[in-house]
């Protein structure tokens, strides 16, 4: 007997979300006609010349609950963040949503997902080739002043491939970043470890380790000291309390590209679009990385993703540059992820052959060996087969984050061995 055959039926939130959804696309089908879904990137050449705004449908998206806009209007954020996750997704993806949910008992536990299976590409908006170009034009103009950086901010939970990504964005020679060493911070438990080890009839298994790492989060120079970077009261003013605070820390000022590995602002979209786009005319660039909870991992955060749904969706309609990785597509294609971060980029290419190419000579030889990132990506990649990461296990995985899963392109079937 199926152990999860008395939750068969469909739930009750997904019979709602389903009638919902098809009486809302069926006025949408009357009265604009069907569109076809276009998983095309747009050219660097058709961004630059005449920017459009997509629709839910070129997304990927089936659902007639998201806001339309005409040419002329700007989309607000707000109206994206109230919609529910699940009202985002495909007919397709509902119905593997749905029959995925089914399986799960009374606490929201099932069979982890699989992983190894083929993965869906989001739509992304490339980095306009004109950004770049202007840049270089000012700069060898002897004109600085007019001379706009390009900003890449890379954003996701931890552990979710962000040191990856930017590891991958920095072995391109144009981009410069925040790395600098810092000191290995003594933490409350090396102190409580450190006291029980000053008995002498204790042993232990503490191996000497280098005194300082390195560090690439630029918010962690900059953030005032017990600020909750995570929360909603910092930074009072990006342009101010950000960008200004890293103009003399990026390593080197002359380049025209500028990347940061910062995660606390992956949740605060709006108030960077507000303010450094839409305000201060800033060139600015977003990546979104998405792990599941079914790749086995060393942290419980990789949670929360539902909050990331509406933030995409957002960046996509007002075509700002962004493209979505996750962290499993590094070890089930590599060359694909660095395809399609050169196709995204335009300007530069990057590689996986190459560890992180911008830090001092100082970083270098304490990295050198001693630490996992010190290895180029493709080699770590290769020792770590997709196959590897798998759980093979029940989770419980909150059903917003189920369904942004979904829309992130996971495939929602339980694991078999």
């Amino acid at each position: 007997m199926d152990p999860y055959a008395k939750n068969a039926s469909v739930p009750l939130r997904r019979q709602l979300s389903l009638a919902t959804f098809f009486s809302a696309t069926a006025l949408v089908l009357v009265g604009f006609g069907l569109l076809v879904m276009n998983d095309t990137p747009r050219s660097y050449e058709e961004l630059d010349r005449e920017p459009t705004i997509a629709s839910p449908a070129e997304n990927g998206v089936a659902s007639g609950s998201i806001p339309s806009y005409t040419a002329d209007e700007q989309p607000k954020f707000a109206d994206f963040a109230k919609i529910p996750v699940v009202d985002y997704l495909t007919e397709e993806q509902r119905i593997e949503l749905d029959d995925y949910e089914r399986q799960l008992d009374e606490e929201g536990y099932g069979q982890c997902h699989s992983i190894v299976e083929p993965m869906k590409e989001l739509p992304s908006i490339p980095i306009p080739r004109s950004w770049y170009q202007s840049c270089m034009d000012a700069k060898k103009g002897g004109d600085p002043e007019k001379a706009k950086p390009v900003y890449i901010f890379v954003m996701g939970r931890p552990f979710s491939g962000t040191s990856a990504t930017l590891g991958l964005i920095l072995s391109a020679p144009e981009v410069t970043n925040l790395c600098q060493l810092r000191e290995r911070p003594f933490s409350g438990t090396s102190a409580t470890l450190g006291l029980i080890l000053s008995a002498p009839e204790v042993t232990n298994l503490c191996q000497l380790r280098d005194e300082k790492l390195p560090e690439c989060e630029g918010v962690k120079r900059i953030a005032p000291p017990e600020t909750n970077t995570w929360g909603k009261k910092w930074p009072k003013d990006f342009q101010s309390d950000v960008i200004e605070q890293y103009e003399d820390l990026w390593n080197d000022r002359s380049k025209c590209i500028r990347a940061d590995k910062s995660l606390p602002y992956s949740v605060k979209i709006e108030q960077m679009v507000d303010e450094l786009i839409d305000r201060d005319d800033m060139r600015v660039a977003f990546a979104f990385l998405t792990r599941s909870a079914c790749s086995k991992s060393v942290s419980d955060s990789l949670t929360k993703l539902g909050e990331y749904v509406p933030e995409y969706e957002f960046l996509l309609k007002r075509n700002i540059p962004v493209i979505h990785l996750r962290y499993e597509d590094y070890f089930a294609n590599l060359p694909r992820v660095e395809e399609r971060l050169n196709e995204w980029a335009g300007s530069f290419k990057v590689t996986s052959k190459l560890g992180y190419t911008e830090f001092s000579p100082e970083i270098k030889d304490i990295m050198n060996g001693k630490q996992r990132k010190a290895k180029p990506l493709s080699t770590f990649v290769a020792e770590n087969p997709l196959h590897t990461l798998q759980r093979n296990d029940t989770v419980q995985i909150a059903s917003e984050d189920l369904a942004a899963l979904s829309y992130f392109g996971y495939t929602l079937r339980p694991y078999a061995a």
